[in-house]
């Protein structure tokens, strides 16, 4: 079995941060947002396993933060402050899972995104 690679982000805590991607079909085609029926995004605490900025199959098809252009299949979530915040104070650098679903007519991807977020409280 061979697992895809999970793309990773480092950012303070607190602080926005752009994430972009290009979703593409089977065939390497761009998904146009006229056949793109949902696209999510669930963004959880690695560590204690909870939900932050109530981001549970949130949708983010150009709302919440997540913009999606027409023909090229470009996808881009603008990480807010909100996301990137510290959940457990003695971590150095917490990891937060961005777990983005899309789906539209003819198919489906699920991909991760890892935020590093480096908590600003903690000295050396």
């Amino acid at each position: 079995m061979s697992c895809p690679e999970v793309y990773e982000l480092c950012v303070n805590e607190g602080s926005q941060r752009d994430y972009t991607a290009t979703l593409l079909d089977k065939a390497g085609a761009a998904v146009p947002l006229a056949s793109l029926t949902a696209l999510t995004i669930t963004l959880k605490d690695v560590e204690t396993g909870g939900v932050i900025n109530v981001r549970t199959a949130q949708s983010v098809k150009n709302a919440n933060n997540g913009t999606y252009h027409a023909t090229s299949g470009l996808f881009t979530m603008a990480f807010q402050a909100l996301d990137n915040v510290i959940v457990t104070s003695t971590i150095r650098t917490e990891k937060h899972l961005a777990t983005f679903l899309a789906t539209w007519s003819g198919g489906q991807h699920q991909w991760d995104v890892l935020l590093k977020v480096k908590n600003l409280g903690m000295t050396n």
